[in-house]
């Protein structure tokens, strides 16, 4: 059993039954923040990428327009990795996905993640 405790919410997954047992107020808010989150990190990062190529970021070099690029691009990979998968399980009030998209969000995310920390070191 997994037991995820916030200020004003506490969460327990059920590793045998595959369920999230929480209250109405907490699957409602937590679900309007995935939403909002994924819906506002493509809208920016969709900015970026087409400000960034159609206008060539107001004339900067190559490299800043390929950093800014694929730092964008990295972003929207991980909030459609993992943000989609989380509102899904949100929705469906369990894991209904497989382990095959279990294994394959979690590789590509963290993947996602470190490539984004070793571009911005």
């Amino acid at each position: 059993m997994l037991l995820v405790h916030t200020s004003n919410m506490t969460m327990i997954m059920d590793i045998n039954r595959d369920t999230l047992n929480f209250s109405d107020v907490g699957y409602t808010s937590l679900l309007c923040f995935h939403v909002i989150l994924i819906f506002l990190t493509v809208i920016g990062n969709v900015f970026i990428l087409t400000v960034s190529h159609f206008y060539n970021v107001l004339y900067s070099d190559i490299i800043t327009v390929v950093f800014i690029e694929a730092l964008a691009i990295l972003d929207l990979i991980i909030a459609l990795s993992y943000g989609v998968i989380v509102a899904i399980t949100l929705i469906a009030k369990r894991w209904v996905l497989g382990q095959v998209v279990c294994f394959l969000q979690g590789t590509i995310s963290y993947a996602a993640i470190f490539t984004e920390m070793f571009l911005i070191q």
